[in-house]
């Protein structure tokens, strides 16, 4: 019984152990679901991490990208913002090129405004005289626009010609690196051309300013003045010679015929015929000589007050030379000297008769005085090229000094030489016989050599040129 109850008691510790391996088997396959549910729950918790992993990684890849797509897009702004202030840089430099620009353009407008207001001709030209630039006034001188100017010589518009090197103030500037000026004749009027050179840094000529003044007017005047000082010499020198004339060549002969006059009337009856003749011819010489110096002296003084009257008319040259030759017949035949005309008889000249004749008889009375006894006068004349007369008195007397015949036909120049018989001679015919010749719009010269003679020369119109 004790063995059964011991074996109950067994069973049943056996029973109760089986139970508490049951329960423990029981504990143990909950615990294992327990622990399977967590496995399971920490699969589902690792596939989550998972998907939360790959989920962060795929966000952090977004982000890397974002981060990408910003770096760039911040890269880009920088970039941006880089070429928006080169542009804003480029813009302020553009702005200060533009008002440097326009500064220099309105700079450039108020200069050349000033340059073509200035009334004298300007413009610039460079080493070789070409012109770079122009004023307003050079185009109304050159009558051509500034683009037709610019880039043309200065010497092919200003002179129309050649530049000579020893005439061109230009080239003297280029030599003295100085101011040169001359005064330039342009198109029948005076312009003063000043040549201001132009210098680099290194103290070289690289251009230079051509400067244009019209001194016309100031030349007139000038030109007037030194005519109304010629004019005034001359009328000078014409009061000198009248009062010489007056002093000496005139009063001298009437000292002579006072004299002689006081011993025919003192002594007459002691003096015999032929004497009292004799007395009487060097009377009537005497006589004759201050009577063709007072018409002489008449006739000048009329021609320069302005009161000696100019009628021309045409007539015969060859009579009017006859008519002269007789006043100085009875001369010539007492210095057995021979007159010829060979001027043409049906030579006609257009002139005044008083003034011709008065001319012909100075030029032969002249041709006796420096004849010597024996020699011959001869008057011819030609018709010229240009419709003239051309009248010749030639002589073979002694001839005239070569420094004497460029004063024979000025006022004032002592001339006055003794004839081959000491006949008085006071050069105021020959100015008679210029200012005649002028008149009529004619020249006279002299040709002449000493001891072989002289040719006396003067011109006349043919017809009337009027």
């Amino acid at each position: 019984q004790k063995r059964a109850d011991e074996l109950i008691i067994a069973n049943k510790e056996l029973v109760f152990q089986n139970e508490e391996k049951q329960k423990r088997a029981d504990e143990l396959i909950i615990a294992n679901k327990e622990l399977a549910f967590q496995n399971e729950e920490k699969h589902k918790r690792a596939d989550e991490l998972i998907l939360a992993n790959k989920e962060l990684a795929f966000q952090n890849e977004e982000k890397q990208k974002r981060s990408d797509e910003l770096v760039i897009a911040i890269k880009e702004l920088a970039f941006q913002n880089e070429e928006k202030h080169k542009r804003a840089d480029e813009l302020r430099e553009s702005e200060v090129r533009y008002n440097a620009a326009a500064a220099k353009n309105e700079s450039a407008i108020k200069w050349q405004a000033t340059f073509d207001g200035i009334q004298a001709i300007i413009f610039m030209i460079d080493l070789n005289g070409g012109i770079l630039q122009a004023n307003k006034a050079a185009e109304n001188f050159f009558g051509k626009p500034q683009e037709k100017i610019t880039g043309r010589f200065c010497y092919e518009l200003v002179h129309e010609t050649e530049c000579f090197e020893g005439n061109c103030p230009f080239s003297k500037a280029k030599v003295s690196n100085k101011r040169e000026t001359k005064n330039l004749l342009i198109n029948e009027k005076w312009y003063s051309v000043v040549i201001d050179p132009i210098f680099d840094k290194d103290n070289k000529i690289s251009s230079a300013i051509h400067i244009m003044i019209d001194i016309t007017e100031r030349k007139q005047a000038e030109l007037l003045i030194q005519q109304q000082n010629h004019q005034l010499k001359e009328v000078n020198a014409t009061k000198d010679k009248l009062f010489s004339i007056i002093a000496h060549d005139l009063r001298s002969p009437f000292t002579g015929l006072l004299g002689l006059t006081e011993m025919m009337a003192e002594d007459s009856a002691e003096y015999t015929s032929l004497e009292v003749t004799k007395f009487l011819s060097s009377l009537h010489l005497s006589i004759s000589n201050v009577y063709k110096l007072l018409v002489n002296l008449l006739e000048w003084a009329q021609l320069q007050t302005g009161s000696i009257s100019f009628s021309p008319a045409e007539y015969s040259l060859f009579n009017t030379f006859l008519d002269c030759e007789k006043s100085i017949k009875e001369n010539a035949i007492s210095k057995e000297i021979s007159v010829v005309n060979e001027i043409p008889d049906a030579m006609k000249i257009f002139a005044d008769d008083d003034m011709i004749k008065s001319l012909l008889r100075n030029l032969l009375n002249n041709a006796l005085k420096f004849t010597n006894r024996g020699g011959k006068i001869v008057a011819k004349a030609r018709e010229t090229a240009d419709g003239m007369i051309e009248v010749s008195i030639a002589d073979t007397g002694i001839g005239i000094p070569e420094n004497i015949i460029p004063r024979l036909f000025i006022v004032g120049e002592d001339v006055g030489s003794k004839g081959t018989e000491q006949e008085a001679s006071t050069g105021l015919g020959l100015l008679l016989c210029k200012d005649f010749v002028k008149i009529h719009g004619g020249k006279i010269w002299v040709e002449s050599e000493i001891g072989k003679g002289s040719t006396f020369y003067f011109t006349l119109p043919k017809n009337n040129r009027d």
